[in-house]
């Protein structure tokens, strides 16, 4: 993900002038799969600005950075438990 993310960035005008017109809309999503606060602040920086040219790209960007967001809190919160839970199991079938 990584890798497409960084791909994107780099050509991020270059892909849009060879893609049907409103394409560059949707863009942002190339990042709806992080899960990490670091990742939405790349989107925060790179893509808000550039996909409001696009019919629909600020919603397709918000909705991307709350995906992420949303994944980001989540693990943040349920991460604990979850460690607690498998090193249990783990240490119980020992």
């Amino acid at each position: 993900m990584e890798a497409a993310l960084q791909f994107v960035e780099k050509n991020f005008d270059a892909i849009v002038k060879r893609m049907p017109r409103d394409y560059g809309a949707g863009l942002a999503g190339i990042a709806g799969g992080f899960c990490d606060d670091a990742h939405a602040q790349v989107l925060e920086d790179f893509f808000r600005q550039r996909v409001r040219a696009f019919p629909g790209g600020d919603r397709r960007y918000a909705q991307t950075v709350e995906q992420v967001r949303q994944c980001s809190a989540f693990r943040e919160k349920a991460a604990p438990a979850l460690t607690a839970w498998l090193q249990k199991r783990l240490l119980s079938k020992r």
